[in-house]
């Protein structure tokens, strides 16, 4: 499906990404990379894994590379700034209420786990995406090897080969061709038709305990205990 389909896909427009610039006051002095992580209640994104991202962030940021941070809508700014202030304290932090895409409007390039429909909505936008990936596990499969770092150094090569026109392209068209097979109309389309079929039939695995087992299991490895038990109710 496309739930995040807005009819504004395609490159933002010089004098957009100016306008976007102006409004929260960054990208006077160099590339504007922005990085949008999960918030701290979704999977595995521990504080652990905030610092580790903010770490390889703040020691492979190139000179003339200027970072901004927009928390997750969950997440207060200042929840976000303690581990800031620690990390990286010459970031730019917003507030996490600004909408992802006025941020990738403004950016030359989008930093992220892999974990995010975010990352789609930035293909969409072409904006390069580069992953943050730790211990050789990426959450996306078939990524490109020059848009994955694990390290401070292959991060700093990553984003001066990026800006650089480095096959910049040709990635993006990569992750879009495996990632967002269908066209945004297309798309809507598909999703439309599911949602009909739902209404009118119900939902496809109504009547499919498996299902509705995985779905427990994946909110209970998220930690959701409580969705969990509810939905193994759903079986019951």
């Amino acid at each position: 499906g496309w739930p995040f389909f807005s009819g504004t896909d395609g490159r933002t427009t010089l004098e957009s990404k100016r306008e976007a610039r102006r409004k929260f006051g960054i990208g006077k002095s160099g590339h504007v990379v922005s990085f949008m992580p999960s918030g701290l209640t979704a999977g595995d994104e521990t504080s652990d894994m905030r610092r580790w991202q903010l770490d390889l962030i703040s020691k492979g940021l190139p000179d003339g590379f200027e970072l901004v941070i927009k928390p997750h809508p969950v997440e207060s700014r200042e929840q976000m700034m303690t581990f800031v202030k620690d990390c990286c304290p010459a970031a730019t932090v917003l507030d996490g209420s600004v909408e992802s895409s006025e941020l990738l409007a403004a950016s030359d390039v989008f930093l992220n786990r892999g974990v995010s429909q975010v990352c789609f909505e930035a293909l969409l936008k072409e904006v390069p995406v580069i992953f943050l990936v730790r211990s050789g596990s990426a959450a996306l499969p078939n990524l490109p090897e020059e848009c994955v770092v694990e390290t401070a150094d292959q991060l700093r090569g990553a984003l001066n080969a990026t800006v650089a026109g480095h096959r910049t392209t040709q990635l993006l068209t990569e992750l879009r061709r495996f990632h967002l097979p269908f066209s945004p109309s297309e798309a809507r389309a598909r999703t439309c038709h599911a949602v009909a079929e739902a209404l009118e039939r119900g939902p496809r695995f109504a009547n499919h305990p498996k299902q509705w087992f995985d779905l427990a299991l994946f909110q209970a490895w998220r930690c959701s205990t409580q969705e969990a038990l509810s939905t193994v109710e759903q079986v019951q």
